[in-house]
């Protein structure tokens, strides 16, 4: 279900998603996607899963997207190529090559 207002802004429900296009050009999936029409700004809430291409996805309960970075402030299951993080309070930016959090648990190759 899709509804617009006339403000501009949007709602949809019932596994919605998004492409962010451009740099970055990640898809977000939900059971609700809200935001500005014109780009910028979304919340996306419920079963959240988003996927930033080169094997790095994030899920979460709630993601919100600023216009330059993810945030999941609750817990979080992140994978990457050479990661696998679970934790709380993720910050990203948009292709989720780089990030930091409050409380982790996972694990994380380094390459010396």
């Amino acid at each position: 279900r899709f509804r617009y207002t006339d403000e501009g802004g949007f709602s949809a429900s019932g596994n919605a998603s998004v492409d962010l296009r451009g740099d970055p050009s990640a898809k977000i999936r939900a059971q609700s996607v809200s935001g500005a029409v014109s780009g910028g700004s979304y919340t996306a809430s419920g079963s959240v899963s988003v996927d930033a291409g080169s094997g790095r996805t994030l899920r979460a309960s709630r993601v919100t997207w600023d216009g330059s970075r993810f945030r999941a402030p609750g817990a979080f299951q992140f994978t990457g190529p050479r990661e696998r993080i679970r934790g709380v309070g993720l910050v990203a930016n948009g292709d989720l090559s780089r990030y930091s959090f409050s409380r982790v648990r996972g694990e994380i190759d380094v390459q010396e």
